[in-house]
């Protein structure tokens, strides 16, 4: 099985995306715990399965893109493909042979990266309306600072590209929270782990708010 890179729009569930593999026994990394959860200050706050690792390794990139936007520099493409390709190595190297993957939304942009097809990964993304996923930010965030805005609104096109790239799984959100079994399925089933889907399913939340929050 190829290494797994769940990425897209920011608050389109890719949360429930990557906690579903999680759940059906793919390594996400050094994902958050609950204590991580506990510490944040947003007034809704659901765990996001995200490997803190990577995540802290690209931070300086995102503020450097913010910088940039409205344009997305080829350099900048080329410092992002570089950090994913060490981190894909070191993680692989840890893994020997066991599934394993990572959630990070900022990868979306390597979707415009001239040698994306190189990448020896399997793409997962999530499909939500854009609309729907900026309301979502600003009601879980409680405030959306102007440079988080402008960085979520730079995701719509690069998020368009990948959802045209061959050989991608795509999850529906609205699909998912309706259906998270079936869905669920959808998404493992190509990954050779559709028998696992029952068990997965059960992170995503009945009462459709998302990924089910900590306590």
């Amino acid at each position: 099985m190829k290494p797994i890179v769940v990425s897209g729009m920011d608050f389109s569930g890719t949360s429930m995306a990557a906690g579903i593999l999680h759940e059906a026994g793919v390594n996400m990394g050094d994902v958050e715990s609950a204590e991580d959860v506990a510490r944040d200050i947003r007034p809704i706050r659901y765990r996001t399965y995200e490997c803190r690792v990577f995540r802290d390794r690209i931070t300086p990139l995102a503020q450097e893109l913010v910088t940039a936007l409205p344009v997305i520099p080829a350099w900048w493409l080329d410092d992002l493909a570089c950090a994913f390709l060490g981190y894909c190595m070191e993680r692989e190297a840890e893994a020997q042979g066991a599934p394993w993957g990572v959630k990070c939304n900022g990868l979306v942009f390597l979707s415009m990266y001239e040698r994306f097809e190189d990448f020896p990964v399997q793409w997962v993304t999530t499909y939500r309306n854009h609309l729907h996923s900026m309301e979502s930010a600003e009601r879980k965030m409680a405030h959306l600072t102007p440079c988080y805005q402008m960085l979520l609104e730079a995701q719509l096109t690069p998020h368009v590209a990948l959802c045209c790239k061959p050989e991608l799984i795509s999850v529906d959100f609205d699909d998912l929270l309706a259906h998270p079994q079936r869905a669920a399925y959808e998404l493992l089933a190509p990954l050779g782990l559709g028998d696992r889907a029952f068990r997965a399913a059960r992170i995503v939340d009945p009462k459709g708010k998302g990924v089910i929050p900590w306590p």
